[in-house]
């Protein structure tokens, strides 16, 4: 909906058609699920109850969870005025960049944390704490899993990848190269951005989301102090260094509360999965390199479709190595991701 409206209207409105758009798609996400509500007996009526008790708890709820969206806008607004003194580019590569960290995070550690909160939910309303630690080290473990490999593999591809994507016009050969340092620097916080996200939606169950919120603040005032140490030492590079330190901080910060609420969350076995992860990833990323490397001195980067092509074949040849030695530690993590995803992806 959002680039139909915004290339229908793009003449008339220019940029603003596809704000529109964002609204309008916004609207309909809301109006497809009516009829899904109806069908399992729920009317929804336009009624305001401000004495509701449910509306009440769950407006103590959202306070704490929109402080911390607020928080984290600040800290985006931060590092984006400290960038645009830095240069001209660095805030282009800077947002590139995040762009790309991010899709990991959003395609399967948002699936894995969204599809295992209804579960933490329910353990904590029914009091089972035990079950409660074992699903989330389950999750954290689970992203783990994905966040590591989706770090080395994307270090490896990253430049063919953002020349794909982004090198036409006047986006130029040094503005790939340059882009592609910070995504790199980027990469160093994908795992623990991933796992935050399993880890947040644990304190959520637990109706404590205060946690994450002090959590972020604190990770937040690390990321500005580096940010204005490493920024104006190395450029972008130094914001997206300061960025992937700060979540790192906020991971283990949100560990360390998490343990102490409500006991150890399986910490030995996450440090296990861990390091099968980061091996297994590591001769995952000697594969593509070496199935890269082959490709290369064969296929001339002449368009877009061959370094399509380079992209797609060395990054299944990744995969096939990744997936084959986790499948040979018979790790229990395994089944959950894709259990998880399944669910995730059967529900659109």
């Amino acid at each position: 909906v959002i680039i139909i409206v915004g290339f229908l209207f793009y003449e008339r409105l220019g940029i603003a058609a596809f704000s529109y758009g964002v609204a309008l798609g916004a609207a309909l996400n809301l109006a497809v699920q009516i009829p899904a509500l109806k069908k399992v007996g729920i009317r929804y009526r336009f009624t305001l109850q401000t004495g509701n008790p449910g509306f009440v708890r769950i407006v103590r709820l959202m306070v704490p969870v929109m402080a911390g969206l607020g928080v984290a806008q600040l800290n985006l607004f931060v590092t984006q005025n400290i960038a645009s003194h830095l240069g001209s580019g660095v805030l282009s590569s800077l947002n590139l960049a995040q762009r790309i960290m991010n899709l990991p995070v959003g395609i399967f550690a948002v699936s894995i944390g969204t599809a295992l909160f209804p579960t933490l939910a329910s353990l904590i309303a029914k009091g089972e704490r035990e079950e409660f630690r074992r699903y989330t080290s389950l999750g954290i473990r689970a992203t783990v899993l994905l966040g590591i490999p989706a770090s080395l593999g994307l270090l490896a591809i990253g430049q063919p990848l953002v020349s794909l994507l982004f090198q036409q016009g006047e986006f130029t050969a040094d503005m790939v190269e340059s882009t592609t340092q910070v995504l790199n620097y980027y990469l160093i916080g994908l795992t623990a951005y991933a796992c935050m996200q399993v880890a947040v939606r644990g304190f959520y169950a637990l109706k404590a989301p205060v946690i994450p919120v002090i959590a972020a603040v604190l990770a937040i005032m690390v990321n500005i102090v580096l940010s204005l140490h490493l920024g104006y030492r190395w450029g972008a590079a130094g914001l997206a260094l300061a960025y992937s330190i700060a979540g790192w901080i906020d991971l283990l910060i949100l560990l360390a509360a998490l343990r102490w609420k409500v006991g150890p969350v399986g910490g030995t076995k996450i440090m296990r999965v861990f390091l099968i992860s980061l091996g297994a990833s590591m001769v995952m990323f000697l594969a593509i390199w070496g199935v890269g490397e082959g490709l290369s001195s064969v296929l001339a980067f002449s368009s877009k479709g061959l370094l399509l092509l380079w992209l797609g074949l060395t990054t299944v040849a990744g995969l096939l190595v990744y997936a084959f030695i986790v499948y040979w530690f018979k790790l229990e993590e395994t089944g959950v991701v894709m259990r998880m995803l399944r669910s995730r992806w059967s529900s659109h």
